[in-house]
């Protein structure tokens, strides 16, 4: 857990040097091209270029100022859909491994009703909502039932068993720094074989660049306890066996860091574009599983969405 929040620290660091340079951007804008960026906030939210490439940028954009928030609560109805499609380029993670593009189609549909939220990846509950009155002006809290949809079988190597999917219980706290940057912590249980305990750290910002586009900058790094580890990570004496890698043991630690970069443009009302970069790296005992091909994950993604 040290290793976690001293890399927390480190990456959020820099990142506020970043946004001590960019917020003046924000607070010269305009009510009405605020209005115009709670529109694209919605859009980059719903926005399918990939279902995990964009969840960080999603925190920021709808998290990240009380005037946003504000004009959601009145302007949004209960339901958001949105449909795209999304094209992203992976590149490859080591010589052993092919570089590799999709072409995915998506849907997203939201529910909400007051602090209730409802979507494709679970439900959530907003039990403290930030706003100026509060005891601590910013802060947020939520928690969220949603899936762990664990591992298929032989997957990444024939031999290694199935995890099935099941219920996962989380923890999530949000804080506005400013009204263009916020930091996160989430905490999830999922109950699956591998009884996964999982903290995560965030630091997110979203800066207006007109009343058209919206650039987002985001950290992340997470911690994850044994169970989790050696399921995903570890190989077990009877997996060397089968499988013919080499036995290894992986403990609770660090498990990766990641950065992401994105940059959204509202075409209209309904239609909304993106480009996203990202980056991960596998950490510790992670980082030298046999099991994996390589420790990074770098792709670019770009997409078309369209808001109902």
């Amino acid at each position: 857990m040290r290793q976690l929040a001293t890399t927390f620290l480190a990456i959020a660091k820099v990142l506020l040097q970043v946004t001590d340079i960019l917020l003046p951007l924000y607070k010269d804008t305009g009510q009405e091209m605020k209005k115009e960026l709670y529109k694209l906030s919605v859009a980059t939210t719903l926005l399918p270029l990939t279902f995990t490439c964009f969840a960080s940028a999603a925190n920021a954009q709808t998290g990240s100022n009380h005037t946003i928030a504000e004009e959601q609560s009145k302007t949004r109805s209960e339901w958001d859909i949105s449909v795209g499609l999304s094209y992203q380029y992976n590149f490859k993670q080591s010589d052993k491994a092919e570089s590799k593009s999709e072409l995915t189609p998506g849907l997203d549909i939201n529910y909400a009703s007051g602090p209730l939220s409802l979507s494709l990846d679970g439900l959530s509950y907003e039990f403290l909502q930030a706003h100026e009155e509060a005891a601590i002006p910013g802060l947020s809290l939520s928690a969220n039932l949603g899936v762990d949809m664990g591992r298929s079988k032989d997957d990444p190597v024939k031999g290694i068993e199935k995890i099935s999917p099941n219920a996962k219980l989380g923890l999530a706290a949000n804080y506005e720094i400013n009204e263009i940057v916020s930091v996160g912590l989430d905490v999830s249980k999922s109950f699956t074989d591998a009884k996964s305990l999982q903290v995560t750290g965030n630091i997110e910002t979203a800066i207006p660049m007109n009343e058209r586009t919206l650039l987002t900058l985001g950290a992340n790094a997470t911690w994850s306890n044994k169970d989790h580890m050696q399921t995903y990570y570890g190989v077990t004496s009877a997996q060397s066996s089968r499988t013919g890698l080499a036995a290894h043991t992986a403990n609770s630690g660090l498990e990766s860091i990641g950065v992401d970069a994105g940059i959204y443009y509202n075409i209209t009302e309904n239609w909304v574009t993106g480009v996203q970069a990202t980056y991960s790296r596998l950490q510790s005992d992670a980082a030298n599983s046999p099991l994996k091909v390589g420790d990074t994950d770098a792709s670019v993604s770009i997409g078309l969405g369209y808001i109902f």
